[in-house]
Order: structure tokens, then C-alpha cells, then sequence
């Protein structure tokens, strides 16, 4: 397993906080951080559509048109965005599992691009200080797709979306 620490920094409260990155096969991704907030709030903040929305996505001029979370087993998840010049991008899936408020099983896909669903498994654990780690593992049909995905500055995403899911937690 190849573990590397995040290549973006994110910072919150004048301290980094990163997520970490490990790659447990050819076909896997896993990313971890932590958050200084129970699991129970965490979940709530990313299980929640109007919660979802005040965090979730990077650019400041994308404004989010749909978040629609049907959390049950079975159910669905979208996220649609909309830059300035009026191009959406979405990302949905569906979930095969849920254990609120410890772990979600869901599908994940970029709706622009065909063939890009593959599973995500997310976990909420006590990270021991009264916080919260959170995990996603990322299982993919194929070393291609995951090195596609991990090329395509997901990394640097994910990493603001975490630092705006850092600054909203506190004000639930």
C-alpha cells in the first residue's frame, strides 16, 4: 500500500489540516482526514441537502441547481453545478447501504463523462480527541479509471471542499 500525504494543504483555524491519500491496490483510492467535530454533526452536515450546499464544490462562481440526497437504501444522490457561462456538471449515485450515522455504501459518477460510476464506501469514526475521522474508499472497475480520477485535480478539490465543510461545521 502507497500512503502520501495530500500535495494541497488546506488551513483552517491557522492550522493544516490535510487530507491523506493511500492507494491499497490498483484499483483503490482511500482518503482520510479529520475533523474536530463528533461524527454524529459530520454526518448531519454531509447527509443534509441544505447543509450539502453551504460546503460541497470548489469554485466560487458555480452555483449549486440541485442537491437531492434520498437517504435510504436504494435511494439517490445529485449534486448538479452551473458556472457563469451556464455549464452544468453533475455527479449522483445511489446508495446499497446505510448505518447512520457511521457509514454510507453508495455508487458515484460524473454524469459528463460515461463510465465513470464506481462504489464509495464512507465511514464516521471517533478519531479519539472528540473528533471525527472520515475515510472514503474508492473501488474502481480499473487502475485506469482511478488514476483518470485522481489526475483529474480531484485531490485539490476535495481538499477546499473539506476546508468549507471545516468552516461550516461550527455554525451547526
Amino acid at each position: 500500500m502507497t500512503t502520501q500525504p495530500s500535495t494541497q494543504n488546506g488551513t483552517h483555524n491557522g492550522t493544516h489540516n490535510k487530507a491523506t491519500l493511500s492507494f491499497p491496490s490498483d484499483t483503490e483510492l482511500v482518503v482520510s482526514r479529520d475533523f474536530a467535530y463528533p461524527p454524529e454533526l459530520v454526518w448531519r452536515a454531509s447527509t443534509t441537502p441544505e447543509i450539502v450546499k453551504q460546503w460541497w464544490g470548489i469554485a466560487p462562481r458555480e452555483q449549486f441547481v440541485v442537491c437531492e440526497i434520498d437517504l435510504q437504501v436504494g435511494g439517490q444522490w445529485r449534486y448538479v453545478f452551473r458556472d457563469a457561462d451556464g455549464n452544468e456538471d453533475g455527479f449522483s449515485g445511489r446508495f446499497a447501504e446505510i448505518e447512520a450515522p457511521h457509514r454510507t455504501v453508495q455508487t458515484e459518477r460524473y454524469e459528463q463523462m460515461a463510465g465513470t460510476e464506481h462504489t464509495v464506501t464512507v465511514t464516521y469514526t471517533d478519531n479519539g480527541e472528540g473528533g471525527t475521522r472520515l475515510t472514503t474508499h474508492h473501488q474502481y472497475p480499473s487502475q485506469e479509471m482511478r488514476d483518470g480520477h485522481v489526475a483529474s485535480g480531484m485531490e485539490y478539490g476535495m481538499n477546499i471542499t473539506f476546508d468549507h465543510l471545516d468552516d461550516v461545521l461550527p455554525t451547526l
